[in-house]
């Protein structure tokens, strides 16, 4: 996609726009922040200014449509759109690659499935995602074993799902092991409590 340096959109592909349920062209000139929240808009904004200051591309990891993904920017043409801005690609990431440690990861998180998830039921899922017993969640979050299997039981019923392999699989498919514990706490703690 390309947004101007106010993030108005300039042009995007069909996916994009299918993914917003409406049409490339009825979302020409429309802001991020009418997809996103003001707060991750401007979260997405600031980590793509220096491409504009220094011409330098940019990435960082980011939830997108409740999956992580790896957003990929570089300084707009002005030749070519007529504006200032940005060229932006975003793919998915769903599993750990040698990309390096250099690469920022955005707190605010288009949850998308996942949004229905406390900030600790996030965490609990991450945990238990990696193979962790109710127990060693419990340990790993100071926090006693029936208050973790509470919060295993409210997923399955807010998911929809019976089994802790399905909430396994949901994590993988999302991406959620490939972000650091820590990574992971960030955006959790911007979920809704």
């Amino acid at each position: 996609m390309a947004r101007d340096a106010e993030l108005k959109l300039l042009w995007c592909n069909d996916h994009f726009a299918h993914e917003q349920g409406t049409t490339a062209k009825a979302l020409q000139g429309t802001a991020l922040s009418s997809i996103i929240t003001r707060s991750a808009a401007d979260e997405r904004g600031a980590a793509m200014q220096p491409v504009l200051d220094t011409g330098q591309p940019s990435r960082y990891y980011q939830m997108w449509r409740g999956r992580r993904s790896l957003t990929r920017v570089w300084r707009l043409d002005p030749n070519e759109f007529g504006k200032h801005g940005y060229l932006i690609m975003v793919e998915p990431a769903l599993v750990t690659a040698n990309q390096g440690t250099d690469i920022p990861t955005l707190r605010t998180a288009d949850l998308d499935g996942l949004g229905c998830l406390t900030r600790r039921e996030l965490e609990v899922l991450q945990l238990i995602a990696e193979g962790n017993s109710a127990a060693e969640a419990a340990d790993k979050l100071s926090r006693s074993v029936r208050t973790v299997e509470n919060h295993v039981a409210a997923m399955h019923a807010k998911l929809g799902f019976s089994r802790r392999a399905e909430l396994t699989r949901f994590a993988v498919e999302r991406g959620v092991l490939a972000f650091t514990r820590e990574q992971w706490a960030t955006i959790a703690a911007n979920a809704r409590e």
